[in-house]
């Protein structure tokens, strides 16, 4: 796993191969350059990110270059951001949400079983 979060960029072609090979949670963010909106939500990102202590990988697809994996998930609001728990899709978030909300989704599906 990366250390507590890194954003990197994904493509069509890196797309796969990033979830399935980056750790047991991931997190990419379909955004557009262009977007005010996806410019609030990388505010967003960055608050749990720095703020919290929930460990993941961040990725993040402009969806005006990456068409295939935009319509392979149904990408039709921006921001989406889709949740991968070892390579498995278990949540996908349309839209602007809260920081809290946010926090609250990841918390659910990245925290790791206490033992």
């Amino acid at each position: 796993m990366l250390s507590k979060c890194e954003k990197r960029i994904l493509t069509d072609e890196s797309f796969f191969q990033a979830i399935n090979s980056h750790g047991q949670f991931i997190s990419v963010s379909f955004i557009a350059e262009w977007s005010a909106v996806c410019r609030l939500f990388e505010i967003t990102l960055e608050e749990v990110i720095k703020e919290h202590d929930v460990k993941f990988s961040a990725f993040k697809m402009d969806i005006d270059d990456n068409s295939k994996t935009t319509q392979t998930y149904a990408i039709h609001e921006l921001p989406t951001t889709l949740l991968f728990k070892s390579g498995e899709l278990v949540e996908k978030i349309a839209g602007l949400i809260s920081t809290k909300e946010f926090l609250s989704l990841v918390q659910t599906h990245f925290q790791t079983p206490k033992t």
